[in-house]
């Protein structure tokens, strides 16, 4: 098997023939290249507070490269070895490092799925030496801040400041209103083949001379590209060493942000393709130039309108992309799903793409998305995969202590992911809470031992007489409601523009916004968002109206709580703001 691993990935990184299709000069906007000041600080000299940041703000623990050093060793002796390591440093950042003698990795194969038995079926983990680790953190630290600026707001990935539900979020909601609106339209969700495994080395440099990065940052780029040597390692036996033509190292520190800058150049060519008309996407009423494309990583969703001329313009443009970059779809794995549309009509869009037909929910970033309410059959796969998760935890040898601590800070964080999106339904909640439960009190297998609480008391608060272990419900509608902070804090972003446009979420703030026709995902965030209407405030301004009856205002909680009975007479609940401006003074 060492054989066959050894000659396929030496085959896959091998470098491929580059075909004759390049950047325009005129491919980037001025306000997408990089500026001089941004220059002069990618290639300024590295210090030793900024290699001392890359090596601690490195997870410790982690598996080490072929030469046996974690970078637990390097945080323990830093002291001692900074002055050596420093010279290292330096000798790399002038060009006198003989990296090679250092940037050797070795393949790892994790499967994807069980029983695995062909190499397409294994993900690559690559253990490189911490050393070099530590000058790819360095670059990445550096490139880190202005990457939010350099990278599409439609790619979520590795970049500060963004949040992978976001793109769920809106994706979501156009397929909802794509559907409501009874407009036909396509959504073509991708799969490529080993995506980092396949970037093409002159393409990602063509790509970052032509944005204007520095000759001496895409120097020490190719150093840590060019100069490193790969070995399959199973069962303990180590392959021979071959050297890389092509691809970004998965567990590199850098290579994420380089695979989304080389993602990019596929959402400005369909941007600009259809600025052009040649490619619409969907809701371009309500976005500038439509939404054309969800990218996570290599996870991309692609919308289009109803039309056989532009969707083989579409065809094309991915075509070209995967000349230009070495990535390579798997079109017979990609799925097309087709809404408001006939079936008839839907298969010549599925011949033009030579993809099969899917139908809703898809997944998309392990969330299920569905213009309508879920079934349970849809959510009944991921509870069990949840349970299957708390199912792990055995707590044999654990004290009821021990357990109590493993459930508030381990078991309640495997449904979180989907708590933050999906409102979970009552038989899903009781189902996560009866595995909780028996994992508290012991339960294994067919042996069940006696509950000593309700679980309704042990997951009440410490101060109210429980044990403190979070409440299901109480979770969920928290991890939803952070929504409304997140949409207060968010700048310009399509998601929110989305839901302005349909729930009129400005009118007068996201906690009064209506709920009526919403998808299920709004229907869930203003749930949570309802419950959280008593815990803000109002600040008494010169515009609008306040409701005092359902309003905290003047640091008190709404009236409707304390006067209930009393607010039923009050005739005239709507007060204005300038009135009551008046009546203060």
């Amino acid at each position: 098997m060492l054989e066959v691993a050894t000659s396929f990935y030496k085959n896959l990184f091998s470098q491929e023939a580059r075909h004759n299709i390049h950047l325009g000069p005129t491919f980037w906007r001025d306000d997408e290249l990089i500026t001089m000041a941004e220059n002069d600080s990618l290639q300024k000299d590295f210090s030793e507070e900024e290699v001392k940041e890359a090596i601690f703000g490195s997870y410790a623990n982690g598996a080490p490269g072929p030469d046996g050093f974690s970078f637990l060793f390097y945080k323990t002796f830093w002291e001692l070895i900074k002055s050596d390591f420093m010279a290292m440093v330096k000798d790399f950042e002038v060009g006198n490092l003989d990296i090679h003698r250092l940037n050797f990795a070795l393949i790892i194969l994790v499967p994807k799925e069980p029983d695995a038995n062909v190499m397409k079926k294994f993900r690559p983990i690559i253990l490189s030496n911490c050393a070099v680790k530590i000058f790819s953190k360095v670059l990445t630290n550096r490139l880190s801040p202005i990457s939010d600026r350099l990278i599409s707001p439609n790619e979520t990935a590795f970049i500060k400041g963004r949040y992978i539900l976001e793109s769920v979020v809106l994706a979501h909601e156009v397929i909802h209103e794509v559907k409501k609106s009874n407009v036909p339209g396509l959504v073509l969700k991708l799969d490529y083949e080993k995506a980092y495994d396949r970037v093409n080395w002159d393409f990602l440099f063509e790509m970052l001379e032509s944005r204007g990065f520095g000759s001496k940052w895409i120097l020490w780029i190719k150093k840590l590209l060019f100069q490193g040597t790969f070995s399959v390692r199973i069962n303990d036996t180590t392959g021979p060493y071959f050297v890389g033509g092509k691809g970004l190292k998965q567990g590199d520190p850098i290579s994420p942000i380089l695979f989304n800058l080389v993602a990019d150049v596929f959402t400005k060519m369909l941007a600009k393709a259809a600025g052009q008309g040649l490619i619409s996407g969907v809701l371009s009423n309500v976005i500038p130039g439509g939404v054309v494309s969800l990218q996570y990583a290599d996870d991309t969703l692609l919308f289009l309108e109803d039309s056989y001329e532009k969707a083989k313009k579409f065809k094309w443009i991915l075509s070209c992309f995967e000349c230009i970059s070495g990535m390579k779809i798997n079109f017979h794995k990609s799925d097309l799903i087709t809404i408001n549309m006939n079936e008839e009509r839907a298969n010549i869009f599925a011949q033009i793409f030579c993809c099969n037909l899917g139908s809703f929910p898809i997944k998309y970033l392990g969330v299920p998305l569905h213009y309508d309410k879920l079934r349970r059959e849809d959510l009944q796969p991921i509870i069990d995969r949840i349970i299957k998760g708390i199912s792990g935890w055995l707590g044999r040898y654990v004290t009821y202590k021990g357990k109590i601590i493993l459930l508030c800070a381990c078991v309640i964080s495997i449904p979180a992911y989907l708590m933050a999106v999906l409102k979970f339904p009552k038989w899903a909640i009781n189902a996560i809470n009866s595995e909780m439960a028996h994992f508290l009190w012991g339960n294994m297998g067919d042996h069940h031992k006696y509950h000593l609480a309700k679980w309704g008391l042990v997951s009440r608060k410490k101060e109210f007489g429980g044990l403190g272990i979070p409440n299901i419900r109480d979770y969920n509608m928290a991890l939803l409601a952070s929504w409304g902070k997140r949409f207060h804090n968010s700048r310009d972003s399509d998601w929110k523009k989305l839901l302005v446009f349909k729930y009129d979420v400005d009118n007068p703030n996201i906690f009064w916004s209506r709920q009526q026709g919403g998808s299920p995902v709004w229907k869930s965030i203003s749930w949570a968002l309802q419950a959280a209407r008593n815990f803000y405030e109002w600040k008494i301004g010169n515009v609008g109206t306040l409701d005092f009856g359902m309003t905290n205002g003047l640091g008190i909680v709404p009236l409707k709580l304390d006067f209930g009975i009393c607010l039923i007479f009050v005739i005239n609940k709507i007060v204005w703001c300038p009135m009551f401006g008046m009546v203060l003074t």
